[in-house]
């Protein structure tokens, strides 16, 4: 960075200076790091990447986008078979876990 008293210089120093830290401000560091926005940027991308081959058409009669991306995912994971046997097992510890609710025993004042 350069120092300088625009007091003791005169014009033409004072442009050129100017003109000399454009040009540094323009130039890009090769190895500089990266900002906290390309690297969230950088995250994200990578993140939708498996998404992002999802085909799914807006335009189709009688069904919502949302709901067509629900499909394609459902099909895209059904093929697993990781994915079989896991929701079934799921199933089996939801089944457990929930049960329907009892109704309460009267109490004497009622």
């Amino acid at each position: 960075m350069f120092k300088f008293s625009a007091m003791t210089m005169n014009r033409t120093d004072l442009q050129e200076r100017v003109e000399q830290l454009r040009r540094g401000f323009n130039t890009k560091v090769r190895n500089a790091e990266e900002s906290f926005g390309q690297k969230i940027s950088k995250a994200v991308k990578q993140r939708l990447a498996p998404f992002s081959r999802i085909q799914a058409n807006a335009a189709a009669e009688g069904e919502s986008f949302g709901e067509q991306v629900k499909e394609a995912a459902k099909k895209r994971a059904a093929e697993t078979p990781e994915h079989q046997k896991n929701s079934k097992e799921r199933a089996a510890k939801d089944r457990s876990r929930y049960h329907p609710p009892q109704p309460r025993k009267h109490s004497k004042s009622d």
